[in-house]
């Protein structure tokens, strides 16, 4: 299948049936795309390395052209050239031990195929956008406003972007963009990232959202969400859903970001929202997902080291790409309005929603 990801022409192609059925659910929300393919992706029970690699640590090996990556969920490789090739290995199967360990210690009950669902948008597609020099993911839920435009309300995790999410799109009111990373080019134009978003049973208090989040789901599902988020709390269980089906409406393209939103927990007595100039707006956003893609930039150092002990020039550095995140968000951020949301520490929850929406709102209409 060929889509539209992120302004480019993506083709996938997947030789394990089940995890193939599960990728045409989950991409079934982007557009079908025609176009000169700019990003080519093989999904393989396993992953050949060239013979000429160096493998420092284990878990990572450089090649000429590009890296190969070994996460907990899959290994990815990528490779330059004339389009961007990236071959990922995984599995549709697991033992009766690791669904056991899977049921007991991770946040969703789920199979090792819907685990690559997420697995895909987060290790292959949003990696992908650091290949491409007009392209700046950005840690932000977003959606767009009736003029057609886009909103990114960004942040560290777990300080509101999706609650707000859920505030703002339920009911197709706003079409949802992204859950947790919005991918913006240079010009200040949102591409859609189209990953189900993680709800999480915190993000679900005090309303009646939860038997949305769970219908249809088997008992063994919901005796896992029950036991999660009675014995180890609201922040410890949460559930994937369909963006298309859960919020009414995604966003068929590209939007122009009209307001950037920095959420940030402080010590002040009430929400306070203050001006960011788009250089310190990107300054922050880049330093944010610094920290949030850890997992990957890990790999960019890698490559650079195992790249100068072979002499040879790294396709990608982690000073390089962080400079550029920070030029293309600051043109991205120029047309734009940016803004500082401090929230005081002890804000509740049921507080929050009632008070934040309300502010933001206030600073678009």
């Amino acid at each position: 299948m060929k889509k539209l990801i992120f302004g480019r022409s993506v083709e996938i192609n997947c030789r394990i049936p089940a995890t193939g059925e599960l990728l045409q659910r989950e991409l079934s929300n982007y557009p079908d795309h025609r176009g000169p393919t700019r990003v080519s992706i093989e999904i393989t029970p396993d992953l050949p390395i060239p013979d000429e690699h160096a493998r420092n640590p284990v878990t990572h090996a450089t090649f000429h052209g590009g890296f190969a990556a070994r996460f907990p969920t899959c290994e990815v490789s990528f490779r330059t050239g004339q389009r961007l090739s990236i071959r990922v290995a995984t599995s549709d199967t697991s033992s009766l031990r690791q669904r056991v360990t899977s049921f007991l210690s991770h946040p969703e009950n789920a199979t090792p195929a819907e685990s690559f669902g997420q697995a895909f948008h987060e290790l292959v597609l949003v990696p992908s956008v650091y290949f491409d020099s007009d392209l700046v993911p950005v840690h932000a839920s977003a959606f767009q406003l009736s003029d057609g435009t886009a909103v990114l309300i960004g942040g560290t995790g777990g300080v509101g972007k999706t609650s707000l999410e859920l505030s703002f799109c339920l009911g197709g009111e706003h079409p949802f963009v992204s859950d947790d990373i919005a991918v913006v080019d240079g010009t200040g134009q949102v591409w859609p990232n189209l990953a189900y978003p993680k709800i999480y049973a915190y993000n679900l208090a005090g309303s009646s959202l939860r038997q949305r989040v769970l219908a249809g789901r088997p008992p063994l599902d919901l005796l896992h969400w029950h036991y999660r988020s009675r014995l180890m709390g609201p922040n410890s269980v949460r559930r994937r859903v369909d963006p298309g089906l859960f919020y009414g409406a995604c966003a068929a393209g590209a939007s122009q970001l009209a307001h950037y939103f920095v959420l940030r927990r402080d010590p002040v007595p009430e929400v306070q929202i203050e001006g960011l100039t788009p250089a310190d707006a990107a300054a922050i956003s880049t330093e944010i997902i610094q920290a949030e893609y850890q997992i990957l930039h890990n790999h960019l150092i890698w490559h650079e080291y195992n790249s100068r002990l072979r002499a040879m020039e790294p396709c990608l550095t982690i000073d390089e790409t962080l400079a550029r995140f920070r030029a293309v968000g600051e043109r991205a951020l120029s047309g734009a309005r940016s803004h500082l949301v401090r929230i005081p520490n002890d804000m509740r929850h049921d507080e929050f929603l009632r008070v934040v929406p309300e502010a933001l709102q206030a600073i678009w209409s």
